[in-house]
């Protein structure tokens, strides 16, 4: 059991971590679209 846990939470980690990177490299480029028009504060 615990084993298992273990696999199944890296792997949703490693799943997360693959989403956060998306989310940041989007939110990067919408950021910088702002910076460009208007100052947002995210």
């Amino acid at each position: 059991m615990r084993v298992n846990y273990a696999e199944k939470g890296t792997f949703n980690a490693e799943k997360a971590a693959r989403g956060l990177i998306e989310l940041t490299n989007k939110i990067k480029k919408s950021n910088d679209k702002d910076k460009k028009g208007n100052d947002k504060v995210s």
